[in-house]
């Protein structure tokens, strides 16, 4: 197993695969490091045999600058046998919404290429969820003490992307806010917690 990296699976909670690591520093590119990401975390899942899918990965935050990063990507799935849709790329969304127009073009080669796309709003949720981003994205991975603490907005954004088939995942969810979080359009938790 390579260094720093490790994989929590729970399929009773989970849908997906997620790694919390990634391959160490030295890459010339986000997208040599993303190439490489999506290799070591196939390869892991493989070895362990873990057979859950899509598997996430989050990707930089220069990845939605660099040309070469669907091509990287490709390369990096085609290198371990696997296919695109395995795999599905989460964005962050302050980087997204920094990049605008061009970030959304990054996005769109990515899924061209038939990965699966995730928007990471865990600290913020500022880009807007037109028909374009509705397309794109899967998923929306939000952070549940924000949503419970949440503005309107927030819940807003929550509820319509559901609506729009956007699967919305809560991060550390408490089994005692399932209620709440459904009627907030959430439908998944990512290592929900027992209650205390």
């Amino acid at each position: 197993m390579p260094d720093g990296m490790n994989a929590r699976i729970d399929p009773a909670h989970e849908d997906m695969c997620v790694f919390r690591t990634g391959p160490s520093d030295g890459y010339v590119s986000a997208a040599a490091w993303t190439r490489v990401a999506i290799e070591m975390s196939i390869d892991l899942a493989n070895e362990r045999g873990d057979e859950l899918r899509p598997i996430s990965i989050l990707l930089p935050m220069a990845a939605l600058k660099d040309p070469d990063l669907a091509v990287a990507c490709e390369a990096g799935a085609s290198r371990v046998r696997a296919l695109p849709q395995e795999i599905r790329l989460d964005v962050l969304d302050g980087p997204l919404w920094a990049e605008g127009a061009e970030g959304f073009d990054v996005l769109e080669s990515l899924r061209k290429r038939g990965f699966r796309l995730g928007l990471d709003a865990r600290q913020s949720w500022r880009t807007p969820m037109g028909t374009l981003a509705r397309e794109l994205f899967e998923a929306a991975r939000v952070s549940n003490q924000d949503l419970a603490h949440a503005e309107d907005g927030l819940v807003t954004k929550v509820e319509a992307s559901a609506a729009a088939g956007i699967k919305i995942i809560a991060e550390n969810a408490r089994w005692q806010d399932a209620a709440r979080l459904l009627g907030q359009g959430v439908g998944y938790a990512l290592a929900p917690r027992a209650d205390a």
